[in-house]
């Protein structure tokens, strides 16, 4: 498992993709967790968390620019209460072959 330090983002491959995003690459990583994603700077509009290990979402500063995070093929059971808050302009959250559960819902007196 690869922890996701300033080291792995330095090294991570940043492109345009075909709708002239900027997206950091880092899928296939193994990373176990989502932590120090502040040292991007916000410079991105996509993460691309494909193929890792994590297992919630959550962790992340507040981040204007980001709008597409690409989880796919994780162990993601989770997705922190506070994500539109963290992400005001996510409007892409890709979740597929993962493990998340709908949140509680409170009973009805």
């Amino acid at each position: 498992m690869v922890r996701l330090t300033a080291d792995v983002f330095a090294h991570a491959v940043p492109r345009m993709n075909c709708c002239q995003e900027r997206e950091l690459d880092l899928r296939g990583l193994k990373i176990p967790a989502i932590e120090n994603v502040g040292v991007t700077q916000d410079q991105f509009d996509v993460l691309d968390f494909t193929d890792n290990e994590i297992k919630r979402v959550d962790n992340f500063p507040t981040f204007k620019r980001l709008s597409t995070l690409l989880l796919s093929n994780n162990h993601v059971t989770r997705l922190s209460p506070t994500l539109s808050e963290q992400l005001p302009n996510l409007d892409c959250l890709i979740l597929t072959n993962n493990k998340v559960t709908p949140p509680e819902r409170p009973e009805r007196p």
